[in-house]
C-alpha cells in the first residue's frame, strides 16, 4: 500500500472535564468491561497510535483529528488510567494537546508498527495543560508501558462525546487555527520516526 500523502493533524483539546466522585468514569467514553492490556498488533497496510493516560489529574483531554481540508472529527477523550487504540493510514501524523497553549509531536506512522504516545499534564497560569510524549523505546516511559497499560482501561467515545463536540466545534476549530502556525515554524518539532514503532508491547 503506498504512504499516505499529506500531513494528517491529530489536535487533543483540553477542557475542564473533571472525574469527580460523582462520576466513577470519564462520561464521554465507554470503558472495557476489565482493565488490561488489548492492542493489537496491525497488518501491513495500517498503523496504531496508542493514546496513552496513567496520571491522575482529574482534567480530560479530548482527541480530535484535523484532515487536509481542515475538518475536524472526534477520535476520543483521554481521562486518567485509560488508553485510546487508534488506528491510522501509514504515513506522516502530527497529534497535539491543546488548552492554554498548545504542544504537539509527530508520528511518521509504518505499517505494522505500534506508537504510544503518552498524554501528559503539566502546569499552566490557570490550569492544566497538556503534552503529548513518545512512549516508543527508548523513550524514559517505554519501561513503564506494559504497567501502564496492564492498570488502566480501554476506551471509545461515545454518542454524548458527539453531543460534546458539536457544542464545542467552534472552539476547537479556533484552537487548531491558533496555534498550529507557531508550531509549524520551529525547526526542532518532535518528530517519531517510523523504526521507532514495535510491533508488540
Amino acid at each position: 500500500m503506498k504512504r499516505a500523502l499529506g500531513v494528517v493533524v491529530v489536535i487533543a483539546l483540553a477542557w475542564a472535564l473533571p472525574v469527580t466522585s460523582a462520576v466513577a468514569k470519564g462520561d464521554l467514553v465507554t470503558y472495557a468491561e476489565k482493565e488490561g492490556m488489548e492492542v493489537s498488533a496491525p497488518g501491513p497496510d495500517e498503523s496504531v497510535v496508542v493514546f496513552v493516560r496513567p496520571y491522575s489529574t482529574p482534567t480530560a483531554a479530548t482527541v480530535y483529528e484535523r484532515k487536509d481540508d481542515g475538518s475536524v472529527t472526534l477520535i476520543t477523550a483521554s481521562y486518567p488510567e485509560t488508553y485510546m487504540v487508534h488506528k491510522v493510514v501509514p504515513g506522516k501524523h502530527v497529534f497535539a494537546v491543546v488548552s492554554e497553549a498548545a504542544d504537539f509531536i509527530e508520528v511518521d506512522a509504518a505499517g505494522g508498527k505500534i506508537y504510544p504516545i503518552v498524554v501528559t499534564p503539566r502546569m499552566g497560569a490557570w490550569k492544566a495543560r497538556f503534552s503529548l510524549l513518545s512512549g516508543c523505546p527508548g523513550s524514559d516511559s517505554w519501561g513503564k508501558m506494559k504497567q501502564w497499560l496492564a492498570g488502566s482501561y480501554s476506551v471509545t467515545p461515545n454518542e454524548a462525546a458527539a453531543l460534546w463536540f458539536e457544542r464545542h466545534r467552534l472552539s476547537v476549530m479556533e484552537k487548531v487555527h491558533a496555534y498550529w502556525p507557531k508550531w509549524i515554524g520551529k525547526s526542532d518539532r518532535p518528530v517519531v520516526k517510523a523504526e521507532d514503532g514495535v510491533t508488540a508491547f
